[in-house]
């Protein structure tokens, strides 16, 4: 959990409450991007074959955020983080 928390707040566009306090889920905040929920989760599957949950399945009170569930060990996270860096978001 510490380690994807850290690694959702090296990027510019996400942000997390650290240190987590939840068991293996994160709500991560990503206001930043300029996307709702639904286009961000879209657009990190398309392009980085990650799956994060939007938060407006959540109620309107998630928009802006994704869930992640860390379930898989620290390597594949990292390999998950890794190819969610490369995302372009803006132009």
């Amino acid at each position: 959990m510490n380690y994807a928390a850290e690694r959702i707040n090296a990027i510019p566009w996400m942000s997390v409450v650290y240190p987590p306090k939840g068991s293996f889920y994160l709500f991560i905040n990503i206001k930043k991007s300029g996307l709702t929920s639904a286009q961000a989760s879209e657009k990190i599957l398309d392009e980085a074959h990650v799956l994060l949950l939007p938060g407006n399945a959540f109620g309107r009170c998630g928009e802006g955020y994704l869930r992640l569930a860390c379930t898989v060990g620290v390597d594949k996270l990292k390999e998950a983080f890794d190819r969610i860096e490369k995302i372009k978001i803006r132009d």
